[in-house]
């Protein structure tokens, strides 16, 4: 959040903007990769439902693991 410039509040705020939605998106792929919290607890952390952030999830395109 500091490296964007997003606090916390506005982090779980209802705004659309891209920034933010980049920014969760992020965040919640990192702690499902590190097992830090469930798709559940991002999304109550968040403010979002779990659909959404599945969605958002899903649409990231496919690396390969070497």
């Amino acid at each position: 959040c500091q490296y964007q410039g997003i606090g916390l509040m506005e982090l779980a705020s209802p705004s659309r903007r891209r920034k933010l939605s980049t920014v969760r998106k992020a965040i919640a792929r990192e702690a499902l990769d590190r097992d830090v919290a469930t798709l559940s607890e991002l999304a109550r952390f968040l403010g979002r439902s779990t659909s959404v952030l599945a969605q958002a999830l899903s649409r990231e395109p496919i690396t390969k693991q070497k």
